[in-house]
């Protein structure tokens, strides 16, 4: 717990963000986004951002660190290359690429940026 004080200072700091780092709604800043599309439900030659690692993701460590290590982080533009009949989904990224399966993909919210990667 802190105090309001230093909650204000806080949010002040960071200049009153509406989203924690992953993009989650942070209570009270403003109604969530509601032009994010779950991953998952792209086709290939689309271009997207990444906008929303939502919390499930956000407690499995082990995506995370896939995640991070392949450079598909929240700001990340990439390019769908490919979906796999199970659902797999292959993103070209500035510095390589990243295959996420179904489970994963369906937790992980993009914007479309209209742009290459």
């Amino acid at each position: 717990m802190i105090s309001d004080e230093v909650e204000q200072r806080l949010v002040a700091l960071l200049e009153n963000p509406r989203t924690c780092p992953h993009g989650n709604p942070i209570p009270g800043a403003g109604p969530p986004r509601d032009d994010l599309r779950p991953l998952a439900e792209l086709e290939p030659g689309e271009h997207v951002r990444l906008e929303q690692v939502t919390e499930q993701v956000e407690v499995d460590l082990d995506a995370l660190i896939y995640l991070d290590d392949n450079g598909f982080i929240p700001g990340a533009a990439a390019e769908v290359r490919s979906r796999a009949p199970d659902g797999t989904v292959t993103l070209d990224l500035a510095d390589g690429s990243i295959a996420l399966g179904p489970a994963l993909a369906s937790q992980l919210f993009v914007s479309m940026s209209g742009a290459p990667a």
